[in-house]
C-alpha cells in the first residue's frame, strides 16, 4: 500500500503474498546481503545468478569457482554439524549453551576466500532455513558422527591436494587426525592403539591402531576407520579391530572415506 493513506491504494511492486520478504520495501536482497548488485532490493532471486557469474570471474574460471564453492560448502556443513553437537552437549544448560554459541570455529573450517565464505553461509543458514530447519542444524536436528568425519576427510584431501600411494595416504591420515582433534570434541579421540582389550602405546607388538574412537579410550562405543584411494574396510579387518577392543564385537566399526 502507499504510505500516504489519502492517496489511492496501490499494489506494492514486485510483491508476492507467498514471499513475505517481498513485502518489505526496505529489505535488501531478501534480507540476505550476500550480493551488492541489487540496487533497488527487488532482484534478489536473479542476483544469485549474478553472484555466481561474478564469482566465476573473480576466481578465474568455472573450475576454480566450483572447487572453492565445494570446499566452502564442505566447511559449512562440518561447522553446522559441530555447532549442533556443541549445543546438544550443553543439554539445556544456559551457561553451556552460551559457551557453545561463543565457541570459535576451528581454523581449518574458516573460509579462506569470498566464494568459500558464500558457500559456507548458504550451507549453514540459507539451505536449512529453506527446508524449515533450525539455524545451524542439519537434517533431523543434528548430524551423525559419520557425516562429520566424512566432511573432515574431504577437507583433509582438499588441504593436501590430489595424490596417491601409501605416502599420500599417510599424509591424509595425519591431516585428518589434526582436523578431528581441532574440533575439540571430548567424545572423540584419535590414533589410539589396542591389544587384547586394553589401550596400549603406539607401536606395541601385535596391537591395532584405530583412526578415530567415539566415547572414552577405555570404553569406545564406535570406531571409525579412514580409507583412501581404492582401499575399503573389509570384514576381516573389522573382526581384527574388534578382537582387540574393549567390548569386542559390541563396538561398531565404520568406514570413513573421502567422497
Amino acid at each position: 500500500m502507499s504510505p500516504d493513506w489519502a492517496a489511492k491504494p496501490e499494489a506494492v511492486p514486485y510483491s508476492s503474498l507467498g514471499d513475505p520478504q517481498s513485502l518489505n520495501l526496505y529489505g535488501y536482497v531478501g534480507n540476505n546481503p550476500l550480493s551488492k548488485a541489487d540496487a533497488d532490493g527487488h532482484c534478489w532471486p536473479v542476483c544469485w545468478a549474478y553472484t555466481i557469474g561474478e564469482g566465476i570471474a573473480r576466481d578465474g574460471g568455472l573450475r576454480p569457482y566450483l572447487k572453492n564453492a565445494l570446499t566452502g560448502g564442505s566447511k559449512g556443513a562440518v561447522s553446522a554439524a559441530l555447532s549442533t553437537a556443541r549445543l546438544a552437549g550443553a543439554a539445556g544448560n544456559p551457561f553451556g549453551t552460551m559457551a557453545a554459541v561463543m565457541a570459535p570455529t576451528p581454523k581449518a573450517l574458516q573460509p579462506s576466500n569470498t566464494t568459500e565464505a558464500q558457500a559456507s553461509f548458504v550451507t549453514q543458514v540459507v539451505l536449512p532455513a529453506a527446508v524449515g530447519m533450525g539455524s545451524g542444524g542439519l537434517a533431523g536436528g543434528g548430524a551423525s558422527t559419520e557425516s562429520v568425519l566424512t566432511g573432515l576427510a574431504n577437507q583433509a584431501v582438499d588441504n593436501l591436494g590430489p595424490g596417491s600411494g601409501s605416502v599420500y595416504g599417510t599424509l591424509v591420515h595425519s591431516e585428518f587426525s589434526d582436523l578431528v582433534e581441532g574440533l575439540g570434541n571430548p567424545n572423540l579421540f584419535t590414533e589410539q592403539s589396542y591389544l587384547n582389550g586394553n589401550p596400549v602405546d603406539y607401536g606395541t607388538p601385535g596391537s591395532i591402531r584405530i583412526d578415530v574412537g567415539e566415547g572414552t579410550v577405555d570404553a569406545p562405543t564406535n570406531v571409525y576407520d579412514l580409507k583412501t584411494g581404492g582401499a575399503t574396510l573389509k570384514p576381516q579387518r573389522v573382526g581384527q579391530i574388534q578382537s582387540h577392543l574393549p567390548n569386542g564385537s559390541n563396538v561398531n566399526v565404520t568406514q570413513i572415506k573421502p567422497q
